[in-house]
């Protein structure tokens, strides 16, 4: 996932995005990451892991892109294989 909200953050928008209040905070049964933005008015890199700890998931800061999804263009081109490394 990309740019985790933060949903105790005072910049969430609680209307606009109501979808995100009921995301689970156990472990996903499934590969993920979560790409964090140190930038992100949503949500800070500290809460971002916090949630990807949660999840059972890496987290990778992709640096300082502000909020990252498609409307604002912040992933410039970025793809999964930025993020996801086997081991």
């Amino acid at each position: 996932m990309a740019a985790p909200p933060d949903l105790n953050g005072q910049n969430f928008p609680r209307e606009a995005a109501s979808t995100f209040l009921d995301a689970p905070a156990d472990p996903l049964s499934c590969a993920s990451v979560v790409v964090a933005s140190a930038n992100d008015p949503y949500c800070t890199v500290d809460v971002a892991a916090t949630i990807a700890a949660d999840w059972g998931s890496p987290v990778h800061v992709a640096g300082s892109l502000g909020h990252i999804n498609s409307a604002s263009d912040t992933a410039g081109g970025m793809t999964a294989g930025h993020c996801w490394t086997r081991s």
